[in-house]
């Protein structure tokens, strides 16, 4: 069953890291895309989702999420510059 989500916002452009497309299939991709928009923010604590709500209301800033994959054993970390229009989807710990 597709889910429809009423998208918060959007950017121009979505770059995935190669290890990000490898991990995780196309359709669960966008559809972890498609929560982030919405502001589905996954598994993140109070303050990391104050923070992005804050970002919204500014039309600035950084938003991010984090996902786990169906089988549990990833973790999808996505980024969008608001001021940028730019949103950056990558698996957890290759940004460090």
């Amino acid at each position: 069953m597709n889910t429809i989500y009423e998208l918060k916002f959007h950017t121009n452009h979505v770059e995935f890291s190669r290890r990000a497309q490898l991990a995780f299939q196309p359709t669960e991709a966008n559809a972890l895309i498609e929560r982030h928009f919405s502001g589905d923010w996954g598994y993140l604590d109070e303050a990391d989702i104050d923070r992005n709500e804050e970002s919204l209301r500014k039309k600035s800033g950084i938003v991010h999420s984090s996902f786990q994959s169906d089988l549990g054993d990833q973790t999808m970390i996505v980024e969008s510059d608001l001021t940028l229009h730019f949103t950056s989807a990558f698996l957890l710990g290759e940004q460090e």
